[in-house]
């Protein structure tokens, strides 16, 4: 099901001012329906990265990351996200570690334990082996952080920066769950 990803393409990376995090990259990739999605990676402290996509065509739309596109290929999107990710830890940075949340759907009221949550949080441990990533999640506020057991060696505390970070951004509280 989750086994036919699209080919995406690296588009840019620009530096980010009065952001909290460091810099964006984007990439983008288009559906068998020739539909263009654009995929934001951004670049936070402590080897951290966070993960946003959606359809071009809802680009101007503050809620592009909350639209359901109808297209039903929701599936081979999120395999697409995923290859982005190793792509990132196999070749931009080897200690990435990744923080996501699941958007909310326009019809849902609020950020805990959002479908698209559940659905992720049922298909990471199968792309992000155990023994090399940490599975940890804020559920009232839909967060998930995959942690790079080998960043994890280098700075101990790196969960707490990381989950401070996160719920800033999002600007939600949370308390870490070990899954």
């Amino acid at each position: 099901m989750f086994d036919k990803p699209y080919e995406f393409k690296y588009l840019n990376s620009q530096k980010a001012y009065g952001e909290l995090f460091e810099k964006k990259h984007l990439l983008s990739f288009r559906s068998h329906t020739n539909h263009r999605y654009i995929v934001e990676v951004e670049e936070y402290p402590y080897d951290f990265y966070g993960i946003k996509y959606y359809l071009k065509a809802n680009a101007n739309s503050d809620d592009r990351y909350r639209m359901l596109t109808g297209l039903n290929q929701a599936t081979r999107v999120i395999r697409t996200c995923i290859d982005v990710m190793l792509y990132f830890i196999n070749e931009k940075n080897p200690l990435a570690s990744f923080v996501f949340i699941g958007a909310q759907l326009q019809s849902e009221d609020n950020y805990n334990n959002t479908k698209r949550f559940r659905v992720y949080t049922r298909i990471m441990e199968n792309f992000f082996n155990p023994l090399k990533f940490s599975h940890f999640f804020i559920e009232k506020s839909s967060i998930y952080i995959i942690l790079n057991k080998s960043k994890l060696k280098d700075d101990s505390e790196v969960l707490q920066k990381v989950e401070k970070i996160a719920v800033e951004y999002y600007d939600i509280e949370g308390k870490n769950e070990e899954e």
